[in-house]
């Protein structure tokens, strides 16, 4: 067991890891399929909206723990794998992830005024996790620009292959969290066969 957390920090959380959020903790989940479920081993007291608290899933859980992962492994291969892919004055783009069990490459993009992002032959999910309110641009007018305020999620179509992000708030820094197909990954390490998900 550890703790420790601080903003900004990333999880992976790989089915058979025991996980929880802890107190004053906002957390950007990303599900990697919709097959795939929680097993709750214990819920806090929470009640659904009858009323009636919410039922716990000890005997299928316990059968789906991953033993292996102790917590030395989970310090050494899920907490915070950040690696710089390039860096200016004012814009850093971080690998934060792609462990070999995860089917979905994870980025950080921080930057002050605007960025240019790349989509990487994949469709982009985006979340603003830090900073109020950008826009979204498009190089050559392919759509109209629109605006994601803090918290939001939006998605670019692999189609677009290059996107502006423009600062419009007070924030001096901004954080996106972008995600990638894994076929993306497959693709830039000379391996042609194709995933699907």
């Amino acid at each position: 067991m550890f703790s420790g957390k601080k903003k900004h920090d990333h999880y992976s959380i790989p089915s058979g890891t025991i996980h929880c959020g802890g107190p004053d903790t906002v957390v950007l989940e990303i599900s990697q399929t919709p097959y795939i479920f929680t097993f709750k081993l214990w819920d806090w007291g929470r009640v659904g909206l009858d009323g009636v608290p919410r039922p716990v899933h000890i005997d299928h859980g316990a059968e789906n723990i991953n033993v292996d992962y102790n917590t030395t492994w989970v310090k050494e291969q899920l907490i915070n794998p950040f690696r710089t892919i390039q860096e200016t004055t004012n814009y850093k783009e971080e690998h934060t992830g792609l462990h070999e069990l995860e089917f979905i490459e994870t980025r950080r993009h921080w930057f002050e005024t605007e960025a240019l992002v790349q989509s990487h032959d994949s469709v982009n999910m985006l979340n603003l996790v830090e900073g109020e309110e950008i826009t979204v641009e498009s190089l050559d007018n392919r759509f109209k620009p629109f605006t994601v305020h803090y918290g939001e999620t939006f998605i670019v179509p692999e189609q677009i292959k290059e996107y502006r992000l423009v600062n419009q708030g007070n924030s001096k820094k901004l954080l996106l969290f972008k995600l990638l197909s894994k076929f993306y990954r497959r693709k830039q390490s000379g391996l042609l066969s194709r995933i699907f998900n």
